[in-house]
């Protein structure tokens, strides 16, 4: 349509559509001719979509034309939109190659969620004709950091629909390698500029503006949407049409004016499964019965009950658990809110299970016939299903065969939103209500991004499943209240073990080498391992147990217990083998060994020990961080690291579990052995292998406390090779007791070191006399 204008009778004047140009709007435009059509989950999110053609010959990447819109799922999901690109010139150039980039945005913070490339081919077409359907997924893209391109100002990203990356510009910066400044003084301040076409900007317009610079307000009438509804305008009219509701899930309408119908279904003697599928029916007719809607429900732990809510009035209700159909509500007058239960004896039996092996047998055509028979024989009999029907028995005792699709998966076609081989599940192929991720054992998260490694045992990863929100501790499960005991009893236990340790190394006497300096700093950290580990436990117990805790304090637990817990624990096992080299190298120095050389290097070397084992679990603080799990309605402190970080912390595991062990182990084998080859050159009474037997007697205490030590801390890193993965209540126990376990060498420092060693015992009894003469002096005064 084209609209003419004349004055008198001497000229006129004609407006073109941008398909056409000429005098007359005669001739046709060079152009592409794009129909999309977008898809998303219906959630309270408004969009700004941008297409865009530019050519792809150069680094500039010129914009010859544009076309921006506003896409919210709840009206615009699965709807067309006609686009139309004009080229800057008339008669493009066929020499260049031309294609249609894609990007979304969210309007509300306006972040960048993702973009698709649409090649243009035959570029010597006067008119390209394209469609293209696309899902927005809910979450954004990552950014790639095996991506080739350099890109200065913004970041290396990949195309949804392609593998073909590119560089994604900050607000200000253009081009193929963000490397062209824009003037966005023209743009408003709370929008973004994300590139030029003919020396004007393209301005992206927050929710609360329109206009080419994004410089008219956009504002929802007052009290337009109501029950609390949130109203966005998604048509720069601002009519009517242009408001739009997003509504809670107890509310439905243009102005959340209805109230939604509520359903609870509680579970009884049934495992909690993963998710439910619900079938919701506001009438039944045989063969005709179609759902009036599908929903999916996520379950989460300990969660035996769900609240669901439906637009529209209900007769029947089918509860599907893995493969097994429960009937859950059927009424003969629809109610409003409904409260029901299932156990299973609402399980719908399958037809093998009711019929006698001969008719199950037969053709279905023929066996359809008999399908009254188990209604007249088990008057209990609720319902039961064969490949293609579910039927009810009715009260008067007949089969009410109705088809049910089984077959439908509700896996997503596309899936763009669960991660980590997690299943995504959507309620209908497009414009679907309610998506999930099934995640497998090692991940969780609403979109399985998260995974507990059994390489890093920590208290969150083996308690995170196991603490129930919003009780009290006697309402916890036996695994924790285990738990807490087990952790109790270890505080108890290497307290008085450091503080008996302290005791003895505190000594100057048992001091005179460095050994002395290790086993003495290994009492305090001994004591402070402990105490960081009640600390830790409880901190984790309380916190799930009250998700309401401030989420600053727990950032601070997240980011500051754990690694200290490590560096703790790394501390003393690497403190421990020391003492073991420096024993080792007494023995090779023999009359040689420079006892005071050996403090001052022991000096050293503990100062040194610290910043080192920091060093090389600084990763944790850089990626550990908090995580909203919205379906559980926690926050989880978790560490996310890509796969070259991964890499690097199995291998820093690897060697602060394995090394001090190994070393351990042979240097007390290194010192029996060349004692016993020293004394056999020396003294000729006895042979080699007497000596042997004698240096196994007299220092059989290295060997018994480096085997106690490695297998102390072997079941630990054995129970971090056999699990990969602690998602668990499954069976939390096996990695409880090697995580516990572990903590066995820094809680009975004085058992493993001093009680073995004659002077050290001596020693001991020393130290008490002299405190016991401390004592009494005290008293007298």
């Amino acid at each position: 349509m084209y609209h003419r204008l004349g004055v008198g009778n001497y000229s006129s004047l004609c407006f073109c559509p941008p398909n056409y140009y000429g005098d007359q709007c005669q001739y046709q435009n060079q152009r592409v001719s794009l129909t999309l059509a977008l898809a998303t989950v219906r959630q309270p999110i408004v969009y700004a979509i941008i297409v865009t053609l530019m050519e792809d010959d150069n680094d500039i990447q010129e914009i010859h034309s544009y076309h921006q819109f506003t896409y919210e799922s709840k009206t615009y999901c699965g709807q067309t939109v006609d686009i139309y690109l004009l080229y800057t010139t008339r008669g493009k150039n066929i020499s260049k190659n031309y294609s249609i980039r894609i990007d979304a945005f969210d309007k509300s913070s306006l972040t960048y969620l993702l973009s698709w490339h649409l090649t243009i081919p035959f570029i010597f077409l006067p008119v390209n004709r394209l469609s293209a359907f696309l899902t927005i997924p809910i979450s954004r893209s990552s950014n790639f950091n095996h991506c080739n391109l350099q890109c200065y100002n913004g970041i290396c990203m990949k195309y949804h629909n392609e593998e073909r990356f590119f560089c994604q510009c900050d607000s200000g910066w253009s081009g193929a390698q963000c490397h062209i400044p824009i003037d966005c003084s023209i743009c408003a301040s709370n929008s973004i500029c994300i590139g030029s076409i003919q020396n004007r900007s393209i301005c992206v317009c927050p929710q609360t503006r329109f206009g080419s610079f994004c410089r008219l307000k956009l504002t929802c009438p007052i009290e337009f949407c109501e029950n609390n509804g949130r109203c966005v305008v998604i048509d720069e009219r601002m009519v009517d049409e242009s408001y739009v509701c997003f509504c809670s899930e107890q509310f439905h309408g243009p102005r959340c004016q209805y109230v939604n119908h509520k359903i609870e279904i509680s579970l009884e003697n049934i495992a909690i499964p993963s998710h439910l599928v619900v079938y919701i029916y506001n009438q039944i007719r045989f063969e005709r019965s179609i759902p009036t809607s599908i929903i999916l429900k996520k379950m989460i732990m300990f969660q035996n009950q769900v609240i669901l809510y439906s637009q529209y009035m209900f007769k029947m209700i089918l509860a599907k658990i893995d493969t097994r159909y429960y009937l859950a509500v059927l009424q003969k007058e629809e109610q409003s809110n409904i409260t029901t239960s299932i156990s299973p004896a609402q399980r719908c039996a399958s037809v093998a299970e009711v019929l006698n092996t001969t008719l199950v047998s037969l053709p279905r055509i023929q066996r359809l016939k008999s399908y009254h028979i188990p209604c007249q024989h088990n008057f209990n009999l609720q319902c039961f299903v064969d490949e293609f029907y579910m039927c009810l028995c009715t009260e008067e005792h007949h089969s009410n065969c109705f088809l049910l699709d089984q077959q439908s998966s509700f896996i997503c076609e596309d899936n763009v939103y669960c991660e980590n081989g997690g299943t995504c599940l959507q309620d209908q192929p497009i414009c679907f209500y309610s998506i999930l991720c099934v995640c497998n054992d090692c991940f969780f998260g609403d979109r399985c991004q998260f995974y507990a490694k059994g390489i890093g045992l920590t208290l969150d990863d083996l308690l995170r499943y196991e603490i129930r929100p919003n009780s009290t501790l006697n309402d916890q499960t036996l695994v924790v209240k285990l738990s807490a005991i087990f952790v109790m009893i270890i505080f108890l236990v290497g307290l008085i073990n450091g503080f008996l340790s302290y005791l003895v190394f505190h000594n100057r006497d048992s001091r005179k080498v460095g050994s002395g300096i290790y086993l003495r700093l290994s009492s305090i950290i001994s004591i402070l391992i402990v105490t960081m580990l009640i600390i830790k436990f409880w901190f984790v117990t309380y916190t799930y147990m009250n998700p309401l805790i401030n989420r600053n304090i727990l950032r601070v637990g997240c980011l500051v217990f754990e690694p200290l817990l490590r560096l703790f624990l790394n501390m003393s096992n690497w403190l421990n083998t020391c003492v073991a080299i420096e024993r080792a190298i007494s023995v090779f120095q023999g009359i040689n060994f420079n006892k005071q050389r050996s403090r001052c290097i022991a000096r050293w070397v503990c100062c040194l020990l610290t910043f080192i084992i920091f060093g090389s679990m600084s990763f944790e603080l850089i990626y550990r961080d908090l995580f909203n799990d919205h379906e559980e309605r926690r926050v989880w402190c978790v560490l996310r690291y890509s796969q070259s970080i991964e890499r690097y912390t199995t291998i820093t595991q690897y060697f602060h579990f394995v090394v001090p062990c190994a070393i351990n182990l042979f240097s007390a084998l290194y010192i029996i052995i060349n004692i016993a080859r020293q004394r056999t050159t020396t003294r000729t009474k006895f042979n080699y292998r007497q000596q042997l037997v004698n240096q196994i007697n007299e220092h059989k205490q290295l060997i018994i406390s480096s085997i106690v030590l490695a297998v102390l801390l072997f079941s630990r890193f054995l129970i971090s090779l056999l699990s990969t993965c602690v998602k668990a209540s499954r069976n939390p126990w096996l990695c409880l007791c090697g995580y516990f376990v572990s903590f066995i060498p820094s809680s009975f420092i004085f058992v493993i070191f001093v009680l073995p060693s004659s002077f050290y015992k001596k020693q001991f009894k020393q130290s008490i006399i002299t405190w016991r003469q401390r004592f009494m002096r005290m008293m007298r005064q």
